[in-house]
């Protein structure tokens, strides 16, 4: 098991012809004497059949010697084993007690399954949740002591330190997303077939052949494509961007933009874009992307299409999709309501009345 702490180099090593005690591998925990690899750190701990840790502390003339985890807060036992993982760890009896208890059971499952969160964290693009389940199953003893608020955050901190670096504007982003390093990289795992997120840039072409960078935009195509036969029978498409919940950096970028479809009374997104402004030529530019970048099964006549009340957001759909019907939101439109009646302290009258 490797641990984050270094093993210190100048602790006391029990000589060879010290009085030593052998202690006997139990066959149930006959795999706790073995390394356990980890994601990070370089020292290896050890664990006994009673539950107590040892560092890996240092290999002379074909002994692994070995100090207590706890040694640096004053436990003294120190052991040493045979190279080979699996054989019997001989300790000191000047020190035949350790000054504290055994580490729980559970300690080697609880470990393992921190290993695998991490290792799978940097070698697949599986949603954390998955991963979580798909691991707790393996080490049922140790989920009640990590958690799934926990897992995810041992995710989400491996990805993190593995992840591209900011760059400082949005359209700078296109370039780590499409490099040779990082594109195969954030690819998403869709039935076992990676496939690509990031579909491109917005670019608006004015007539003096200028292009103006607007945002960038997100889909799942491999979905999109296996679920066509459904997606023909859509006649509601809702759409709306939020400003609060969006990346902070880079600083220009103005909202997160969402598309959804709904199948079955469920509302399914499928078009993610963050866009560097609200402006009706770059609400054009994104509905042309859904209508004729994706290749939607979707018949535009009389789609019933559900937005707020933002007219640069309703100009844009008229212009592109104006077979279209486009109604307002109920909850937009019951917000914008209530924000009147406490604007103009008309509370108390539409309570009494």
């Amino acid at each position: 098991m490797v641990h984050d702490v270094n093993a210190n180099q100048d602790q006391q090593i029990v000589p060879n012809n010290m009085a030593v005690q052998q202690i006997k591998l139990n066959p149930e925990f006959e795999h706790l004497s073995q390394a356990i690899r980890r994601v990070r750190g370089q020292s290896t701990v050890y664990i006994d059949e009673r539950g107590y840790n040892y560092y890996h502390h240092s290999i002379r003339r074909d002994i692994r010697y070995l100090t207590c985890l706890y040694r640096r807060y004053g436990c003294p036992f120190s052991a040493h084993m045979q190279i080979e993982a699996g054989t019997c760890i001989n300790i000191s009896a000047t020190h035949p007690q350790h000054t504290h208890e055994p580490a729980p059971r559970y300690a080697v499952a609880y470990q393992n399954i921190v290993n695998r969160l991490r290792e799978r964290a940097v070698t697949e693009n599986t949603v954390a949740q998955i991963i979580v389940d798909q691991e707790m199953l393996q080490y049922p003893e140790a989920e009640m002591d990590l958690g799934r608020p926990a897992a995810i955050r041992i995710i989400a901190r491996a990805r993190l330190r593995v992840s591209p670096p900011i760059p400082e504007t949005l359209r700078a982003w296109v370039g780590v997303l499409t490099s040779e390093e990082w594109s195969p990289r954030l690819q998403i795992n869709f039935n076992g077939q990676m496939v690509p997120f990031f579909q491109g840039p917005l670019e608006i072409l004015h007539t003096e052949n200028s292009i103006e960078f607007v945002g960038i935009v997100f889909a799942n195509v491999g979905f999109l494509n296996e679920s066509a036969p459904h997606i023909h029978s859509v006649n509601t498409v809702c759409m709306d961007g939020t400003f609060q919940v969006r990346p902070q950096q880079p600083p220009d970028i103005d909202q997160l933009f969402t598309i959804q479809i709904i199948i079955n009374n469920v509302a399914i997104p499928i078009v993610h874009a963050l866009l560097v402004n609200r402006w009706t030529e770059t609400y054009c530019r994104l509905l042309q992307f859904l209508r004729n970048d994706l290749n939607l099964n979707i018949t535009f006549n009389n789609l019933q299409i559900i937005t707020d009340f933002e007219q640069v957001l309703r100009n844009a759909i008229t212009k592109v999709i104006p077979e279209a019907n486009n109604s307002g939101c109920w909850f937009h439109f019951i917000q914008a309501i209530i924000r009147f009646v406490r604007s103009h302290q008309l509370t108390h009258i539409c309570t009494v009345n």
